[in-house]
């Protein structure tokens, strides 16, 4: 009996500690936020940022939206869709 008192004294003495080591946040250290998904209707963007205000490839406006974007030579290219990109870089030179 006096074996098993010791034992449970001492798991009883394990379990106390470890569930009192456990961190908290502080201010300093705030959770990770998770990532949300974002649709493209609901982020806003300056059409003024790009080099043309069309999708280069087709010539839809990319003010009915913007699908993908390429930076090229230092320039911003907005595009309708992945397709109009791929097709747009395929006329790119190689370096």
């Amino acid at each position: 009996m006096n074996n098993f008192l010791k034992h449970f004294a001492y798991v009883a003495a394990l379990i106390i500690s470890v569930s009192c080591n456990q961190s908290k946040p502080t201010p300093e250290q705030k959770p990770i936020p998770q990532p949300t998904q974002v649709s493209a209707s609901t982020i806003k963007v300056d059409i003024n940022l790009f080099a043309s205000p069309n999708d280069t490839t087709c010539g839809m406006p990319l003010s009915a939206g913007i699908a993908d974007t390429v930076t090229v030579k230092g320039k911003l290219y907005g595009f309708c869709s992945s397709s109009c990109k791929e097709e747009f870089l395929a006329y790119q030179p190689k370096k």
